[in-house]
């Protein structure tokens, strides 16, 4: 245990909390170039104002700082982060369009992540990463519109787009690499899976989205592609229904939010 431990901690400090910076710093700085681009399509409007308040959360945590957004308003920046820094339990909270259910007592830093500030805003950062996902289908439909879905969809979209315009994920890669060795693999729709999505489904522009029979296809691909299950039950979804397939950055893992993580960093 304690030489496990030891190893996750050196990694972390020496490779996978430097990554999470340049990756957020890079997000956060290609951002205005990707709302530039999609700036007359009023359609991505919200989505825009979504991946802003995602990627501001996320560089705010990993920096221990309140950073300024530069799309979505200041209050929902501050919101989320007195909620992470109370640690409630399980809130309905507005995000990203519909209700969601967070449970925002999993950003209760714990073992070694307690040694130094920089870890500390490290594991609040990698749990922003890892828990707030973007569905891209909805099992249960009295869950999520068809409306909401597809505004998650583009939120999916365009982050993964200014991932690859900003050479983030390879940072990110890095970062998994080490985590699926350590761990297990992750448990939800992946960045590098959502780009060979699309490239496989030919999705050579946003507005793509909007046809009907586009999208409807691209839905039941997505639906019924077995790489793409999920095995953790989500924050929203009951017992007995199919799991969505959910988006993260950093995903989930089996083992991580199931039992063993919380062992380890004890």
């Amino acid at each position: 245990h304690a030489s496990y431990d030891n190893i996750l901690k050196d990694l972390e400090t020496t490779v996978m909390e430097p990554n999470i910076e340049k990756v957020v710093d890079a997000l956060y700085a290609g951002f205005p170039a990707l709302k530039a681009k999609y700036r007359s399509n009023k359609t991505l409007k919200s989505s825009l104002a979504d991946v802003d308040l995602y990627i501001t959360v996320a560089r705010s945590l990993a920096h221990n700082d309140t950073i300024a957004p530069q799309d979505t308003l200041q209050a929902n920046v501050d919101s989320l982060l007195s909620d992470v820094a109370n640690e409630g339990a399980l809130l309905d909270f507005n995000l990203f369009g519909p209700h969601k259910n967070i449970d925002f007592s999993q950003f209760t830093p714990r073992g070694h992540y307690l040694d130094s500030p920089l870890l500390t805003s490290y594991f609040k950062a990698m749990m922003w990463l890892g828990r707030i996902d973007f569905w891209l289908t909805n099992p249960d439909t009295t869950t999520y519109s068809k409306a909401e879905i597809k505004r998650l969809t583009y939120d999916a979209l365009l982050l993964n787009e200014l991932l690859q315009t900003t050479k983030s994920n390879d940072l990110l890669n890095e970062n998994d690499k080490i985590i699926s060795f350590l761990v297990g693999k992750t448990d939800n729709l992946t960045p590098n899976q959502l780009t060979q999505f699309e490239i496989d489904q030919k999705l050579t522009s946003l507005s793509l989205i909007e046809d009907s029979v586009y999208y409807t296809h691209w839905s039941s691909k997505l639906d019924t592609a077995v790489a793409f299950e999920q095995q953790i039950m989500s924050d929203m979804a009951s017992a007995g229904t199919k799991s969505p397939v959910s988006y993260r950055l950093m995903g989930q893992r089996f083992i991580i939010d199931s039992y063993v993580f919380s062992k380890l960093t004890y």
